[in-house]
């Protein structure tokens, strides 16, 4: 049976209620030796899940499955030309717009 883990996730803000520039969510997700052909993921403007798998038994690294599931505590903006994604063997890293410019910061990442 195999165990379906958690993903480190990492998060900062910044809040502009002029500058859509500045009303961003910065979103990493650490995944030390994604294997990518088996990285998904979805990004709403309410939420986003990814599930990956890591790990490569030749080099003696074990194999471990990965899945979360999160709605943002506000909407963002998914469309693709708002966002910026960055892949990497270690994370996958977004830079997010929120949809409602704002001078608060969010109290969290996630609605609960």
């Amino acid at each position: 049976m195999v165990t379906t883990l958690h993903p480190e996730l990492l998060w900062a803000q910044r809040s502009s209620e002029s500058d859509a520039d500045k009303n961003i969510v910065y979103l990493t997700v650490n995944l030390p030796d994604i294997v990518e052909t088996t990285l998904k993921y979805q990004l709403t403007d309410a939420g986003f899940s990814i599930t990956a798998k890591t790990g490569n038994p030749s080099q003696g690294i074990p194999e471990k499955e990965y899945a979360a599931s999160i709605e943002f505590f506000a909407p963002v903006e998914s469309d693709v030309g708002l966002t910026r994604k960055s892949f990497s063997s270690r994370s996958l890293a977004f830079i997010l717009q929120k949809k409602e410019k704002n001078s608060e910061y969010w109290p969290r990442l996630t609605k609960d």
